[in-house]
Order: structure tokens, then C-alpha cells, then sequence
């Protein structure tokens, strides 16, 4: 039972090594949101439903812009 009063984080991903600044802002912008959307659901229980769901969908909103973002930038870097 004393497992339950402890939240076992995922390990976090490594950092992706790159020269591009930009870039680079951008992974830490997403390890932030993963971040802040892990600290979200640890807060669920303790949070009026609709107010977790809408937190929810806009953290995962902003996540999903961002890693856009990077895939736009990771294929222009990769064209010859």
C-alpha cells in the first residue's frame, strides 16, 4: 500500500544533440510541455473535471504545434 503514495515519473528522454539554435529552443519547448502535461495528470485527481480536460487539450494542443514545428525544421535540414 505505500506504493500508492509515491508517483514514479518516466524516465525522461535524452537531450537531442543539434547545432541549430532554433532547433534546439524548440526540443526544449517540448520537453517542457511533456513535462507540464506529466505534472497535469499527477494533479488529476485533485482537480475539477472539466478544468483538468481543458488544461489537458491545451498543453497537448501546444505540444502537438511544437512537435509540428520540429518536423518542419528536422526535413528542411535533411533536403540536400
Amino acid at each position: 500500500m505505500l506504493a500508492r503514495g509515491f508517483f514514479l515519473a518516466p524516465p525522461t528522454a535524452p537531450a537531442v544533440a543539434t547545432d541549430d539554435p532554433a532547433l534546439a529552443a524548440l526540443y526544449a519547448t517540448r520537453r517542457r510541455l511533456e513535462e507540464a502535461v506529466a505534472a497535469l495528470r499527477a494533479r488529476k485527481a485533485a482537480m475539477d473535471s472539466t478544468a483538468y480536460q481543458e488544461e489537458l487539450e491545451a498543453l497537448l494542443l501546444r505540444l502537438a504545434r511544437t512537435n509540428r514545428e520540429i518536423r518542419t525544421l528536422e526535413e528542411g535540414r535533411r533536403e540536400p
